[in-house]
């Protein structure tokens, strides 16, 4: 990940750039519409739609118009879609009491034997 700060409060929207590759689970794809998007947050918001996603669902995160995984959202928030979700699991109606990402960079190479 780069960090690049071209002017004031303002970064290239290629620093937090989502590339997901291929999805493994019994959970359900709820990633892969967010592959390609940069990361939003309430004070930044690169994605110039009307409303930001980042305010309207209380999180940070890789939004397109808007989520089907929310893993910052508000955990056991009743609002429509403020929670913790992961829409291919369990909807936009339950909220997710745990989650976990592990990201790694591009040129990772998984050791020998492992995975």
């Amino acid at each position: 990940m780069k960090w690049k700060e071209s002017s004031e409060k303002e970064l290239s929207a290629e620093c937090y750039r989502l590339h997901l590759e291929s999805y493994q689970g019994t959970a359900g794809d709820s990633m892969s519409y967010h592959s390609g998007t940069v990361f939003s947050a309430r004070d930044w918001d690169p994605n110039n739609l009307l409303i930001s996603c980042a305010v309207s669902y209380r999180g940070a995160w890789w939004y397109r118009n808007c989520h089907y995984a929310n893993l910052n959202g508000l955990y056991g928030s009743t609002v429509d879609h403020q929670r913790v979700s992961w829409y291919y699991w369990k909807g936009f109606e339950f909220s997710v009491p745990f989650t976990e990402m592990k990201l790694r960079p591009r040129n990772f190479l998984s050791p020998a034997g492992g995975g």
